[in-house]
């Protein structure tokens, strides 16, 4: 609508490419974006694509059709942005781009991150003392930080996680784990084996509920923050 009113603004941005189950709501999601990039280009506007995710997407119920979005953007871009200095090279070659239509965008002040509620404040003091016990009683501690929601590519790093942690136990090991979120229920339906595991690995504080440990707090607790995915992106955790 924007562009058919020739409003005062410069281009069209995308993001994510996530396409649906429904083979033909994909279908008129391939559509819309085609007819987005030629209006676009008809008014003399540009076109950005934030491609947060370098090799693939998320979710690709209908790969062909994803693929067929990817080239249209891929094509009309005036430039590609990745989430970080280290996606530059690999979105040059997977991508097939050459590196001036490359840059740099970050996901921005993210005020939530910092968000504390009083009514979890007993939750967070449990975790505080958990990571300070163990860095008392053991001086060559390593606590990292797993924090977020879930979703099927977020598994490696939670599988990774348990296997360090089960490594650190069977050998007298000093690395730990805090892992928060509200998790408890996709794991039983989907991983419900972890999660057994994750529950009961005492190098492990599993806290699978909804709860903000304000970011602030992350450098003077943990030693590192854990967020492994299956793909060539960065996680808002991370960044």
């Amino acid at each position: 609508k924007l562009i058919l009113r020739d409003r005062k603004f410069s281009g069209v941005c995308f993001r994510y490419l996530n396409d649906y189950p429904s083979y033909l709501k994909s279908l008129v999601r391939l559509f819309t974006d085609f007819l987005t990039v030629v209006l676009a280009i008809a008014f003399r506007k540009d076109v950005y694509w934030i491609c947060h995710n370098v090799d693939k997407e998320t979710n690709e119920f209908h790969p062909g059709l994803v693929a067929l979005r990817r080239a249209v953007l891929k094509k009309a871009a005036r430039k590609i942005f990745v989430t970080d200095e280290l996606l530059l090279q690999p979105a040059e070659k997977l991508l097939d781009v050459c590196v001036h239509r490359l840059r740099v965008i970050t996901f921005g002040l993210e005020s939530a991150l910092d968000d504390k509620d009083s009514s979890k404040l007993s939750e967070i003091q449990a975790i505080n003392n958990w990571v300070l016990n163990k860095k008392r009683g053991d001086r060559e501690a390593r606590v990292g930080l797993w924090i977020g929601t879930l979703e099927e590519k977020k598994l490696v790093g939670l599988r990774k996680a348990l296997e360090l942690a089960q490594e650190a136990v069977a050998g007298d090991g000093s690395l730990y784990f805090v892992i928060v979120g509200p998790i408890n229920a996709w794991l039983a339906k989907n991983a419900p084996q972890l999660l057994v595991q994750l529950q009961s690995c005492p190098n492990i504080l599993f806290v699978g509920v909804a709860l903000d440990v304000p970011a602030s707090t992350w450098g003077e607790l943990f030693d590192f923050i854990w967020k492994p995915l299956d793909d060539l992106s960065v996680s808002l955790t991370a960044f």
